[in-house]
């Protein structure tokens, strides 16, 4: 039996359990997680679970200004303001004392040294209460070009580490800039190769998104060794700046020899923003593991010619666990020829102008792939062609390729349900893999969705529909098509049929594909089967 002062008892907040505590901090957006924090010293470790879970460092947050109010002197600029002006040579000798004449006057200097301080500045934070570093998940920072050495201080202490992004936005202008600096990512290197010598190497790290601009191949060891347990992947960095030569003997002082890349037994994701051959024997020793299911091998410049037996496709063709793959089309015939890709189901597969106009109704474009679900087509923004969007005389349209070879090529992949081809060649973001799909469903969506219905014979009638979507580009419409909106086309037995039959079965059934997922042995009642039996047999009294 309770007493009275025990019914009067108040029940302070900070007599919850920690686990409901921290659960309803975890419902705070950032701001009001700060706020939270400041209440009293007991409440502070608890809120600041949510402060310390996510550090993001972007580039403006390091200048404190906008990008474009730091400009470098341009000579061919100044050269020309020099005729236009008439200003004479004593006087240009005399402005020449206010360029930049160091790395420190101009602006990846200028952020470099302040990145270096935003970082200093970030540690000490970290260092004043103990468990700040604790609760630290996720590390994102964008750089121009140089890492400060200062994130070696704070990644070492990071032991809860999740995830770590080290973005370059405007690479290539940087290394216009950085020209006559020598060795612009020797502080990545070295970095890895402290961690690598750590008692505890980061080893609860899981994401790593990084972009190699040299010596790829000794990073790579570097990484596999500094985060044994990865589980995602992403490798950003251009062929033309990579340089997998060593320009120096500095970095193989660290016993190079010794120094081997490790299976990333954990990996389940892997992306190489721009594949080449060379990388081949590397990614090979890195994805022994049986429980990768994304890899993303992007060649939109069509450098990696893969040999006929080429032993990393033909590795990684026999994946298990293995569900999207992204490739260009100089990898097609190995799709097609070597035994494996059994669990695929999505593919992108990247396309230069050149192939797909060069190819008629007769050569495969859609891979027969047994599990094979969705198939994007990509067009890459590279090409030889004089003129990108200008097809040869008389070459058919991608589409028509497509739906031409549809009947056929939906045999050899009895899943195929969706689709998605690419409606234009934009060039993308420095360092960013992950494009935006749009779905069927979306109205600016083109490709081709499928229905098909198997009768009790298993015999497959095809509903296929397909959709362009333009943006008042006769250019496009050169090689997608003609239409801007669905059109129907339905094959029975391999044959088309005609729109009027799939109609009235439609209708005899009370079915409706509006909003309705397209897939591959769907159901149909028999009414419309039997309705189709009377088709056959020239019985049009039911229209």
């Amino acid at each position: 039996m309770t007493t009275l002062s025990e019914q009067n008892q108040v029940i302070n907040f900070l007599d919850l359990p920690r686990e409901i505590l921290l659960r309803i901090t975890s419902f705070l957006d950032f701001h009001s997680a700060v706020s939270f924090s400041t209440t009293c010293q007991a409440i502070q470790p608890i809120a600041e679970t949510r402060v310390w879970r996510e550090i993001h460092i972007k580039q403006n947050d390091i200048l404190g200004i906008p990008n474009d109010s730091l400009k470098i002197p341009n000579n061919s600029k100044r050269e020309s303001q020099i005729q236009q002006d008439g200003i004479g040579e004593d006087q240009e000798q005399e402005e020449n004392k206010n360029l930049p004449i160091s790395i420190s006057d101009t602006q990846n200097g200028i952020c470099s040294m302040r990145s270096e301080a935003v970082l200093l500045h970030l540690n000490h934070l970290l260092n004043k209460k103990k468990w700040r570093k604790i609760y630290v998940k996720s590390f994102k920072i964008e750089l121009r070009l140089k890492i400060p050495f200062q994130l070696l201080n704070i990644l070492k202490n990071l032991l809860n580490l999740k995830e770590l992004k080290i973005k370059f936005p405007n690479i290539m202008i940087d290394l216009l800039q950085f020209e006559k600096f020598p060795n612009p990512q020797i502080d990545l290197i070295e970095i890895l190769k402290n961690l690598s010598l750590e008692e505890k190497p980061l080893y609860n790290l899981e994401n790593l998104n990084i972009t190699i601009l040299k010596d790829w191949k000794f990073i790579i060891k570097l990484i596999t060794n500094c985060f044994p347990n990865l589980k995602n992947l992403n490798i950003n960095g251009k062929f033309l700046h990579i340089r997998n030569s060593i320009s120096t003997n500095y970095f193989y002082n660290y016993n190079n020899k010794n120094l081997l890349i490790k299976p990333l037994i954990n990996l389940k994701s892997l992306s190489i923003e721009e594949m080449n051959s060379t990388f081949g024997s590397t990614l090979e020793k890195l994805i022994n593991t049986s429980k990768l299911e994304i890899l993303n091998l992007k060649d939109e410049t069509m450098l990696w010619f893969p040999k006929e037996n080429d032993l990393f496709l033909n590795k990684i063709s026999k994946l298990k666990k293995l569900k999207k793959l992204k490739l260009s089309s100089n990898c097609f015939s190995n799709l097609c020829e070597l035994n494996g890709w059994n669990n695929l189901e999505e593919l992108t597969m990247i396309w230069s102008r050149n192939m797909i106009h060069s190819k008629d109704h007769n050569d495969i474009i859609i891979p027969p792939l047994p599990n094979l679900r969705k198939y994007y087509i990509e067009i890459s923004p590279y090409s030889s062609s004089y003129n990108p969007y200008q097809n040869k005389p008389n070459s058919p349209s991608m589409l028509s390729t497509l739906l031409y070879q549809l009947p056929n090529s939906l045999l050899n992949s009895p899943k195929l349900h969706t689709i998605y081809c690419s409606s234009q060649t934009l060039f993308p973001n420095e360092g960013e893999l992950q494009e935006e799909v749009i779905e069927w469903n979306n109205d600016n969506f083109q490709g081709i969705i499928i229905y098909s219905y198997i009768n009790e014979n298993g015999e497959e009638l095809i509903h296929c529909r397909s959709k362009n979507h333009y943006n008042n580009e006769d250019r496009l419409k050169q090689w997608m098509g003609n239409s801007s909106s669905w059109e129907e086309h339905i094959y029975y037995k391999s044959k088309p049929l005609s729109i009027r039959v799939l109609a009235g079965m439609y209708g005899i059934s009370g079915m409706t594909i509006t909003n309705t997922s397209p897939g591959r042995g769907l159901y149909m009642d028999k009414k419309g089967w039997d309705l189709l039996k009377t088709w056959e047999r020239q019985d049009e009294s039911w229209y």
